[in-house]
């Protein structure tokens, strides 16, 4: 079916910008970063056309097990700790 809030999203990374409705002027849009998280289509999610992925890398990766989550953050958090020199208790904490 028809995704107009899709459509739209599109027009701006194909032409930059879009028309303003109150006058026929065209309105780019500069530095702007996109950040989209997709899930599977179902569930009230509809898939999402090729024509608009096609401006995106994708990304996919598994789910991780528990452990793993807790690795990875712990060990994102201990070097944000020693960047900022936080107190070693709380760098050791972790």
């Amino acid at each position: 079916g028809a995704q107009p809030p899709i459509e739209l999203l599109r027009q701006f990374l194909a032409q930059g910008g879009c028309y303003t409705i109150q006058k026929p002027k065209f309105q780019q849009v500069i530095d702007m970063s996109y950040a989209l998280s997709l899930g599977p289509p179902g569930g009230g999610r509809n898939p999402v056309t090729n024509r608009f992925m096609r401006y995106f890398n994708n990304i996919a990766f598994p789910d991780l097990s528990e452990r793993s989550m807790s690795k990875i953050f712990a060990t994102l958090l201990s070097e944000a700790f020693r960047l900022q020199r936080a107190d070693k208790a709380l760098t050791e904490a972790v």
